[in-house]
């Protein structure tokens, strides 16, 4: 909405064709950094690939093909410009190239945002950016700067963003390569860096076309209304391409999720695209008159042929994103080259039969013939997904935008004012959308008690016209009978059978609301969608107080469970609030000695060490770990866990001394229990190693790393993640013993700048 408005303040300064100049050295800019990574970032994104193994060489392959591709675009600025039809975009062009380089440089950072679904920081980083890079577009272009003012804040605002993308980061990678990360990358990344040059290309063929043989005045009116029609794009482009990628390739292992996925997915979208289209369709005019003034008139008939086409756009974004999740970009390649083979012919015809009216026909009369259908053959061929299922996913959005339109068309026709034509229309066609798809729209987005009233309202106003109004209650029905089966199948003979108990005092709704809220977010947390495991946790833990009461055991574990979740997600106030108020809870209804008392203070403890807070931590894991030497005995696994703990906090807060024999004692107790070979006893002696180290006594590091590693390789193979962490921290240690055997080291400072590599993962339990 910002970059909407401020197009339209812009819009009133700048002149057509200074608009056409920008768009000239923007087509040059979106093809070149389309490649600029050689789409190697993109597997960072994937879930099902190792993002500690890959990011050093995307690193180096981003920053090195950015920084040549930005060097060409600069150096051949001039001969690109007037080839695109607008020799005075040279300029421009140059000034872009540096965003171009920042691209690469950024790519990282971004893809690991992206991956862990860390969008409240990538929002926040385009909020930050989008200021300075305003000012300085509506300073320069007040000032005269033209074209130019665009490019400049372009710049300005890629290097705020990455920015901030870099300080948000949750790990910093340095560059490297590795023969296995390469293999990996350029068999995934080179095909689908092909489609995204080939999509770039398709985005701005266009462009060129209208520019070079219409001139760069008819190339700004063509642009301002691509602009305009590009909204839904603006609005869920991001999303799509943000969240699509990782969600799909967390399901793609189980058919039946992943096509259930995709309909949900596509309804979704149809949704919120097809009303927008529909209203811009029926009021272009008076929009584009009311936005942006008279002198852009001419804008309005090319924006009513453009929104058909970026409804259909926008599936067929989704419909890409879905092939990449699943790593079939070599299909995704060839239907670019598909899309792009019939648009060229039909671009030309179109621009020299109707000028930038039969450009815009153009999109519409290959997308919605040719790459459509393409897209849907290749979805079935690769997931099996049923083309009437895909339908009935779109079609009540597509019948209730189209019902809208009309009804905007003919309120708008009823004035003669543009702002009057606008306002009415979209009152009336919002209305007529609310009535025909509100309900569709409430179930698939709506959350809560509010929610359900609005729904109850739906049925009961179809009742009253002589209406059905059971359907969706039956489908909910039917899906909570599946869901509570499938969950009853994956709960063992403990869970099952106090599912049972509970379904016995509570009735057959009890038991299905206790079955799914058993099963289902904890197999979103597995699956790494952590938002939908805190909605559902927080619901489970409100329907565990309305049935059993605020005291009963199964609510306490909802609440500890709620905690947890919050934790992942990294909510740390509120998990430490819950944790506190649950172990209070445990201790007062079963006692302080309880396994359950002991296990939810240990949880409070890490919680406290995960915010930074050791000071109230350690006296916890203190006291847990004496009561379970007091009711378990010094050699249970419940006792040598609570002494594990306890030394990693003393080793964290800098009091090593302590740690040591906490550490030597819990590897000792391992070796007795479970044997010299198990993975606990071959994980601690790592913990006591490095703890050696750290306190500067390599001499016991270094031989304790080399027979951890020689067990570790002949137990558990070279491969293994401990195995080659124990492997990388024998080199670090021994690199460090012979760097401060040549050169004394006694502040610790080489120590301080290699323990990024030594950072592990803390033990959840």
């Amino acid at each position: 909405m910002a970059n909407l408005l401020l197009t339209a303040v812009v819009a009133r300064i700048l002149s057509p064709h200074d608009f056409g100049v920008f768009a000239v050295a923007l087509t040059a800019y979106v093809i070149v950094s389309s490649i600029s990574d050689l789409g190697v970032s993109s597997c960072l994104i994937r879930a099902d690939l190792d993002i500690d193994s890959l990011a050093p060489t995307v690193a180096t392959i981003s920053v090195l093909s950015g920084a040549i591709l930005a060097a060409v675009m600069a150096a051949f600025a001039s001969p690109i410009a007037t080839a695109l039809g607008s020799a005075a975009a040279a300029g421009p062009i140059k000034v872009m190239s540096l965003a171009v380089l920042l691209v690469g440089v950024f790519a990282v950072p971004n893809s690991q945002m992206v991956r862990d679904f860390k969008q409240d920081k990538i929002f926040l980083a385009n909020a930050i950016s989008f200021v300075p890079s305003t000012v300085l577009l509506i300073v320069l272009a007040k000032s005269g700067s033209g074209a130019m003012a665009f490019a400049w804040s372009r710049v300005v605002g890629q290097f705020v963003l990455g920015s901030v993308l870099i300080a948000a980061a949750p790990r910093h990678y340095r560059p490297g390569l590795t023969r296995s990360a390469l293999s990996v990358t350029f068999r995934f990344g080179i095909p689908l860096a092909g489609a995204n040059f080939v999509n770039y290309i398709l985005l701005n063929v266009d462009y060129a076309f209208v520019g070079h043989l219409l001139g760069a005045a008819e190339l700004g009116v063509y642009m301002l209304a691509f602009t305009l029609a590009s909204a839904p794009y603006s609005l869920l482009g991001a999303v799509i391409n943000n969240v699509s990628m990782p969600a799909f390739s967390r399901v793609k292992h189980d058919p039946a999720l992943l096509k259930n996925a995709m309909t949900i997915a596509l309804r979704g979208i149809s949704l919120i695209v097809m009303p927008m289209c529909g209203m811009m369709i029926a009021l272009a005019r008076p929009l584009v008159l009311t936005l942006y003034g008279p002198k852009w008139a001419a804008s309005a008939n090319v924006l009513g042929v453009l929104s058909l086409y970026g409804a259909v756009f926008m599936a067929c974004l989704l419909f890409a994103n879905m092939l990449t999740s699943l790593g079939r970009t070599k299909f995704l390649f060839v239907l670019q080259l598909i899309w792009i083979g019939t648009l060229v012919p039909a671009m030309a015809l179109g621009v020299h039969k109707d000028g930038v009216v039969g450009a815009a026909y153009a999109h519409v009369a290959v997308i919605v013939p040719i790459v459509l259908p393409s897209y849907l053959l290749v979805l079935k061929r690769v997931t099996g997904v049923r083309f009437t299922a895909l339908g009935k996913a779109a079609l009540p959005a597509l019948l209730a935008s189209s019902a809208a339109a009309l009804a905007a068309r003919g309120a708008a026709s009823q004035f003669n004012s543009p702002l009057a034509q606008l306002i009415t229309g979209l009152a009336a066609g919002g209305v007529t959308y609310g009535i025909c798809a509100g309900q569709q729209a409430i179930a698939m987005f709506g959350r809560g008690r509010a929610a359900e009233r609005v729904l109850h309202f739906y049925s009961t106003a179809a009742r009253l016209v002589g209406l059905p109004a059971a359907g969706r209650a039956k489908h909910s029905a039917r899906y909570g009978r599946i869901r509570a089966a499938e969950a009853l199948n994956d709960t063992g003979p403990i869970r099952g059978s106090i599912l049972a108990n509970q379904g016995r005092r509570l009735g057959a709704d009890g038991l299905e609301d206790l079955a799914s809220h058993a099963s289902f977010p904890y197999a979103y947390r597995q699956a790494g969608w952590l938002a939908q495991a805190v909605a559902l946790h927080e619901r489970t833990l409100a329907d565990q107080e309305r049935l059993l009461g605020p005291d009963h055991p199964h609510t306490l574990a909802a609440r500890t469970n709620l905690a947890y979740t919050y934790r992942q997600a990294g909510f740390l106030a509120k998990a430490i609030t819950l944790y506190e108020r649950a172990l209070a809870d445990w201790k007062r209804l079963l006692g302080p000695d309880h396994p359950r008392a002991l296990r939810c203070s240990n949880y409070l403890a890490a919680a406290y060490c995960e915010a930074g807070r050791p000071a109230e931590a350690i006296p916890l894991y203190e006291q847990t770990l004496a009561d379970r030497q007091r009711l378990l005995g010094p050699d249970h696994p419940s006792t040598l866990r609570s002494s594990h703990y306890l030394a990693r906090a003393y080793r964290e807060a800098g009091r090593l001394a302590e740690a040591i024999p906490l550490y030597e004692r819990t590897r000792a107790g391992w070796h007795q229990l479970l044997g010299p070979d198990h993975p606990s006893t071959l994980r601690s002696s790592h913990h006591l190693a490095r703890a050696y180290r750290e306190a500067g006594r390599p001499a016991e590091a270094i031989p304790l790393y080399e027979q951890t590693l020689a067990r570790c390789g002949e137990v558990l193979g070279k491969d293994h993640t401990l195995t080659r962490r124990v492997r990388r921290n024998l080199s670090v240690t021994q690199e460090l013993t012979a760097s401060q055997g040549r050169h004394p080291d006694p502040g610790g400072q080489r120590e301080k700048t290699r323990h990024q590599y030594d950072a592990e993962t803390a033990d959840s339990r």
